[in-house]
């Protein structure tokens, strides 16, 4: 008993870690918003350039460059705008939209010459 005890502690352990990375946070702050029932949508997280290139599997340059190209959501600035180095953010459902909305092709680069 006491084995399962500790293997079922230990995924709660290792959850817990995995949404508090991606929110950014704590697994304790984690759990408290769960424990109060305010866990927020994902409408209104705000997610890291290094999150999206993970979910994404591509580097951040290249998610600069879809935005330089204007193909890519721009970030929310949470600092003062003239900072090159303020926080960035992105609206997780801004991002998630955007993904929906591209096109399926079958994964190959096609040129025409």
């Amino acid at each position: 008993m006491t084995k399962a005890k500790s293997r079922s502690e230990d995924d709660l352990t290792e959850v817990l870690s995995k949404v508090a990375g991606l929110l950014n946070t704590s697994p304790a702050s984690v759990l408290q918003l769960i424990e109060r029932g305010a866990f927020p949508p994902p409408e209104d997280r705000l997610i890291k350039i290094s999150q999206i290139a993970a979910w994404f599997g591509v580097s951040e340059a290249v998610i600069y460059r879809w935005m330089n190209n204007g193909t890519f959501p721009r970030p929310v600035c949470l600092g003062r705008v003239d900072d090159p180095f303020a926080t960035k953010r992105w609206f997780f459902s801004e991002v998630r939209d955007w993904l929906h909305g591209r096109a399926r092709g079958t994964g190959k680069n096609v040129r025409k010459k």
